[in-house]
């Protein structure tokens, strides 16, 4: 399907956004929001830059930049965090890394199931829940905080439900 590689670019691109929330989402609480509105303006200049740029090379390029330009907003976003609440950058992708180095072994995984599987609900199944089991697994081995956070989340929501 030609839409397939523009889905995984755009995976790619989604996954700063994260970062790009948590940033925003800290300038907001601080009750910043003339900074917000400056990022928000210089990062839609970036973009729309870009977009220029990559019309006349097709709808690949315009999606593959979108992934780089998503990136470099993450630096936009954080910018003012290092200096507002002493988060830099790199602390930042510090403390996403492994989450992020997981899902790209999970993915990896996940997508070599297709070639030993035929049938495409029975390789989906699979996928799914070979994607679940491997990135719960490992988050367990690894002792992944956010891991560790969500499970704690959950019970603590399943044990409110029983009251």
């Amino acid at each position: 399907m030609p839409c397939v590689p523009m889905l995984r670019l755009l995976c790619i691109a989604y996954a700063t956004w994260p970062l790009h929330v948590a940033n925003l989402q800290a300038i907001n609480a601080l009750g910043r929001s003339e900074i917000f509105l400056k990022l928000e303006i210089i990062k839609k200049a970036v973009s729309v830059v870009a977009l220029i740029i990559s019309i006349p090379f097709g709808i690949y390029t315009m999606v593959a930049l979108r992934a780089v330009t998503d990136f470099i907003c993450t630096f936009i976003n954080a910018y003012p965090n290092k200096k507002l609440l002493h988060y830099s950058f790199l602390q930042q992708w510090r403390d996403v890394f492994p989450s992020l180095l997981l899902s790209a072994a999970m993915c990896g995984v996940v997508y070599s199931v297709q070639f030993l599987v035929n049938g495409t609900f029975l390789t989906l199944t699979l996928q799914i829940v070979t994607g679940v089991l491997f990135y719960a697994g490992f988050s367990w081995l690894f002792r992944i905080e956010s891991f560790f956070y969500l499970c704690r989340t959950v019970k603590n929501m399943s044990g409110q439900d029983r009251r």
